[in-house]
């Protein structure tokens, strides 16, 4: 089955937007910012938009490229088990690099799950699936 499709958010106003009117949540590795789409926009008939955020306190350019790859792919395996019409900002503190996929994805949930962003049917957990997420 192919993966659900999200729409990657690039704008920073869009960014600004999330982090002030929109729910938070942090953990030991990631902030996350979720806020729920109300109005018919360029995002509302999309499944999901995420957008993430990795400074130069995650580390040098390969480990934010990393890190970045596994939020990525935590975004696509969870994207079924998202409630429509989100958008989701993830900010990686500077710990991020040292944490390995399954933190990272047990955490994500986790966040999640306290913003009210995952839907309420359990499902395996996805395992890291490609070369992409390492």
């Amino acid at each position: 089955m192919p993966k659900r499709r999200f729409v990657r958010l690039r704008a920073s106003r869009l960014f600004r937007e999330i982090r002030a009117k929109g729910r938070s949540a942090a953990g030991k590795w990631l902030i996350m910012n979720v806020q729920r789409v109300e109005t018919e926009s360029e995002h509302a008939s999309s499944a999901l938009a995420a957008g993430f955020v990795t400074s130069r306190k995650v580390g040098r350019a390969h480990d934010r490229n990393r890190v970045r790859r596994r939020l990525r792919e935590i975004v696509h395996a969870l994207a079924t088990e998202l409630h429509r019409g989100l958008r989701i900002v993830t900010i990686a503190r500077h710990s991020a690099a040292r944490a390995s996929y399954q933190q990272l994805l047990a955490e994500w949930k986790g966040l999640a799950s306290r913003l009210g962003a995952l839907n309420k049917t359990p499902s395996t957990p996805p395992a890291q699936g490609s070369a992409n997420a390492t």
